[in-house]
């Protein structure tokens, strides 16, 4: 039996499925553009690992002294609801309303939840490495990052949790603006979906999260509703805050870390060190 969550139905056949989510298509698409997500509340949440950053490439991110980085979303990882954020997603939200989103503890916009006022708060959509948001992945994603000067943090316990180092993800308040639907499908009638599926499959990262990954959503553009926020447990924990300490330090290379990965990180040299702590 192959699971549908969005119509609440269990299918015998990928072709019983397909039928259905042609059928119901612009409904499905519809519902999910109305609704305001929480990204904490979607479910990608994976163990998170610090590593150590020195190369940059044009567009990565690069780290100013005394500012610190929240990653509040990412690209290529599919979510428990077969959402996928692909290369994009964020540009024209994030260049719209840079000075208009605040930083937040618990999706809160009460005064004492606030961590950065939205004046503080600088929008940027930058390429990070896979691992330095703690995945084994080779190469970079795209990511929703919040540069916000250091002194500007307004929330006592936000400040030390940073400071002590601990674990902590971040989220990120959104609305869906553009999704495609994507399935694996040879009839005729699916010729859209199938074209969806072949061009953004191969960016999905976490594959092997899913049984029977015959469907899933690609979203194309979505836009941030009013905050960022720190919270305990995110939905995808390739989400951090990143700091950089200028303080040297040997790298210590990841165990259980595919080749390529380890290739890139083995040409590093030891000087500045990222502390980097878990948020979504």
């Amino acid at each position: 039996m192959i699971e549908c969550k969005e119509l609440n139905q269990s299918f015998e056949t990928k072709e019983e499925l397909f039928k259905a989510l042609r059928d119901n298509a612009k409904d499905i698409i519809s519902l999910k553009c109305s609704e305001v997500h929480k990204s904490s509340e979607k479910g990608q949440a994976v163990e998170s690992k610090g590593l150590i950053n020195k190369e940059t490439t044009k567009g990565t991110l690069e780290l100013k002294e005394d500012n610190i980085y929240p990653v509040i979303n990412t690209i290529g990882y599919l979510d428990s609801h077969r959402d996928l954020h692909v290369k994009g997603i964020w540009n024209k939200s994030a260049k719209e309303q840079n000075g208009r989103i605040h930083y937040v503890s618990d999706h809160s916009l009460k005064i004492a939840d606030v961590i950065a006022w939205k004046a503080d708060v600088n929008v940027l959509v930058k390429d990070v490495r896979w691992t330095d948001v703690g995945y084994k992945y080779a190469g970079y994603t795209e990511a929703l990052v919040f540069e916000i000067p250091k002194n500007k943090l307004r929330h006592k316990e936000a400040l030390q949790i940073i400071n002590d180092g601990l674990e902590i993800e971040n989220s990120v308040r959104m609305q869906y603006v553009k999704i495609v639907l994507c399935y694996d499908s040879e009839e005729k009638e699916d010729l859209e979906y199938k074209e969806n599926f072949d061009k953004y499959y191969s960016l999905i990262q976490n594959k092997e999260d899913f049984e029977n990954l015959t469907y899933f959503y690609a979203v194309l553009e979505a836009k941030i509703v009013s905050e960022g926020s720190m919270v305990v447990a995110g939905s995808n924990s390739a989400t951090r805050v990143l700091q950089n300490k200028h303080i040297e330090s040997q790298i210590s290379t990841q165990k259980e870390t595919d080749k390529a990965v380890e290739s890139q990180i083995n040409t590093l040299e030891a000087k500045d060190k990222l502390s980097i702590y878990s948020f979504n």
